[in-house]
């Protein structure tokens, strides 16, 4: 489906076809390659990292294989940006809510 838009204003106005856009379904396709792509990455690194390490936090030790524990610090770290991400963003909120709410209360002038 073409889509129009007008094009200047004089007596020779003319209409002018717009250069069609991406859409949701483009966007799905590439979203779906880029998750297949991450995951056959994944699995080869899970393959080729199969040795036993030793891992030792805070008071728990064991041994798992090298891409598990690789795996497991990777997740481990993005929940805890994510938490802190979260909470400093939910802070400005919290301070741009009370300076609307304070400029809301004074009294103009």
């Amino acid at each position: 489906m073409a889509v129009f838009r007008r094009n200047g204003d004089g007596p020779e106005e003319s209409l002018v076809e717009l250069p069609p856009r991406a859409g949701r379904g483009r966007a799905a396709w590439i979203g779906g390659l880029v998750a297949t792509l991450t995951l056959a990455v994944l699995v080869v690194f899970t393959l080729q990292n199969t040795a036993d390490v030793d891992v030792a936090f805070l008071w728990v030790e064991g041994r798992a294989p090298l891409a598990l524990a690789l795996l497991g610090a990777g997740l481990g770290s993005a929940v805890a940006a994510a938490l802190i991400g979260a909470s400093l963003r939910r802070g400005t909120q919290w301070s741009a809510g009370s300076d609307r709410d304070r400029d809301r209360a004074a009294p103009p002038g």
